[in-house]
């Protein structure tokens, strides 16, 4: 009778422990959930951010202006470094979410939503021979990789006519 009763307290405190671990799993997945959740939107909050800045500042729009009409080279020096902050802020933000579609927090069309961007800007600033330090190299092959395909002149006269 002692050892039923043994056997039963045994079976009683390994279902216990079992419950238990699946309940701390089920704990961390939803904590892993709102942390994807809370990365994904800090994200787009700050991509709203900027692009919000760039678009209403008067700096900015006039730079805009300027470029689409005269080209990069009609900016003044305060517009040009602007300009190219702009570019290199929307890379380290691409980045991020580089780095959570690679951890596995963004799924791949969470990722593609950065994608026309990300590639759009480190094109044009390739191609205007714009110094792209804050990225890593890791990020930097990838964009070699994902965007060498994209004819920037093109992507430009479609970017535009979306608006």
């Amino acid at each position: 009778m002692n050892n039923l009763y043994s056997r039963s307290i045994e079976i009683i405190t390994l279902s216990v422990i079992i419950f238990s671990v699946y309940l701390l799993s089920m704990e961390i997945q939803k904590y892993t959930e709102a942390t994807n959740v809370a990365t994904y939107q800090k994200i787009i909050d700050d991509a709203n951010d900027l692009q919000f800045e760039y678009h209403t500042n008067p700096f900015m729009v006039e730079a805009t202006t300027r470029i689409r009409t005269n080209g990069r080279s009609s900016l003044s020096p305060e517009q040009a470094a602007a300009t190219i902050n702009y570019g290199q802020s929307i890379l380290r933000l691409t980045e991020t979410s580089f780095m959570a579609w690679e951890k596995g927090i963004f799924s791949e069309s969470q990722k593609q939503r950065f994608s026309r961007t990300e590639c759009f800007i480190y094109k044009d600033m390739l191609s205007n021979d714009i110094n792209i330090f804050p990225i890593t190299g890791e990020y930097r092959n990838y964009l070699e990789n994902t965007c060498k395909d994209l004819n920037l002149e093109n992507f430009t006269i479609y970017f535009n006519e979306e608006k």
